[in-house]
């Protein structure tokens, strides 16, 4: 057979009406709509969350963005995953000797531990794709963990210059490395000069923090994501009625005698498996 000559666009122009299995289809975005961006986002994205939100959620009639200030950058959207990237790369990803996957449990629970969980399904067929996002859970950690280092290596020279004054620091920095001298002359150099006297507060100096802040892209880049093996998380930037979502999966915490952070890890692909019970999804996701 010819190559293409099975192809619904062959022939036709922008306006025209052709048709895919038994499907009629007005060339004017609609087929990419469904086919192409298919291939480039999931069909479906999932949101967890407590049932006390998930009650407030039906109450108001919107499932709401809320703000990630989880860095000195923070993003604001409804928080979702992919189940098949969650339990391969969320799951593998440590932190210390928590996964990823973990520290989603202990984000979704607000340190409220006997608390019931609610998996909402969010297909993203229905969404506008230029307000979905995603960032990559490693790039968001290391970060976080880069900023925290700036933050304690910070502080040591700080605490010198607020309490011995800045001739004492120069002092010191004329006895160390290049770049321990350039870390410092780059944050509190105006500060350290003759002229100076004024010794700024800690929040004047943190608000100039070099931080590289996680990348966010749109979320049709996330094929190049998943080639980079990242756990991905999805943003959106709206606020979803009830008729944009589903509840899928619920489960009370307490029948897993959750009383710390350590528990959660322990037991966390339980809860997941429990959350997912009797759902198409359980079949396809191996625990």
């Amino acid at each position: 057979m010819e190559e293409g000559v099975n192809d619904p666009l062959r022939f036709v122009t922008k306006g025209a009406i052709f048709e895919e299995k038994n499907t009629l289809y007005k060339y004017t975005g609609e087929y990419f709509r469904n086919n192409l961006m298919t291939k480039l986002i999931p069909r479906f994205i999932y949101h967890l969350t407590t049932k006390t939100n998930y009650n407030a959620i039906k109450t108001s009639g919107f499932l709401r963005t809320s703000i990630d200030e989880s860095l000195k950058g923070c993003s604001e959207g409804i928080f979702c995953v992919e189940l098949e990237n969650l339990f391969h790369r969320w799951t593998k990803f440590k932190l210390g000797k928590q996964s990823l996957s973990t520290c989603l449990l202990g984000q979704a629970v607000t340190g409220d531990l006997n608390c019931e969980l609610v998996l909402l399904k969010i297909p993203t067929k229905n969404l506008k794709i230029n307000k979905l996002k995603i960032r990559s859970q490693n790039d968001l950690f290391g970060a976080n963990n880069e900023y925290m280092n700036w933050i304690c290596r910070f502080s040591n020279y700080y605490e010198i210059l607020k309490n011995e004054g800045k001739d004492s620091l120069i002092n010191l920095l004329s006895k160390m490395k290049k770049t321990d001298q350039d870390f410092v002359y780059d944050i509190m150099g105006k500060y350290l000069k003759p002229t100076s006297s004024k010794i700024p507060s800690k929040t004047e100096l943190l608000d100039q923090v070099p931080i590289n802040l996680p990348f966010v892209a749109s979320a049709k880049n996330r094929k190049l994501f998943k080639q980079r093996k990242q756990a991905i998380e999805y943003i959106y930037e709206e606020n979803l009625p009830l008729s944009a979502f589903e509840k899928i999966g619920e489960v009370d915490l307490k029948r897993f005698n959750v009383t710390t952070s350590s528990d959660i890890n322990a037991t966390s692909l339980s809860i997941f498996s429990s959350l997912l019970k009797n759902t198409p999804e359980s079949k396809n996701i191996q625990i």
